[in-house]
C-alpha cells in the first residue's frame, strides 16, 4: 500500500473514532410524536412504533422497482429476531 493511502487511512480512524467519542457525550433530544399513516390506512403515532424498546430502526424501502431494497427486504426476516431484542424495528415504503 502506498504510504500516502496508509497515512490517509490511518487519519480517517483517527478522525471516525473522534466522531464516536463526541457522539458518545450528546445528550438526547426531543422528537415530536408525528402521526403516520399504517400498512392498513390506520393512523399511527411515531411513540408505538418504539414498541416500547429505547431505540428505533427505521428501513425505508422503495419496493420492488429497487433490487437493493427486495435484497434488504429478502434477508430481514432472519436477523429481526436479533434487531427487535434490542429496538423497534419498522420498514417504510
Amino acid at each position: 500500500m502506498p504510504p500516502e493511502l496508509q497515512r490517509l487511512l490511518e487519519d480517517e480512524m483517527r478522525l471516525r473514532q473522534q466522531i464516536s467519542a463526541l457522539r458518545r457525550t450528546l445528550s438526547p433530544e426531543p422528537v415530536a410524536d408525528h402521526a403516520l399513516v399504517g400498512a392498513d390506512g390506520a393512523p399511527t403515532r411515531l411513540g408505538a412504533l418504539f414498541d416500547g424498546r429505547p431505540d428505533l430502526l427505521v428501513i425505508h424501502n422503495m419496493g420492488r422497482g429497487c433490487a437493493y431494497c427486495t435484497l434488504w427486504a429478502d434477508g430481514l426476516n432472519g436477523v429481526l429476531p436479533h434487531l427487535e431484542s434490542r429496538a423497534g424495528v419498522v420498514l417504510v415504503s
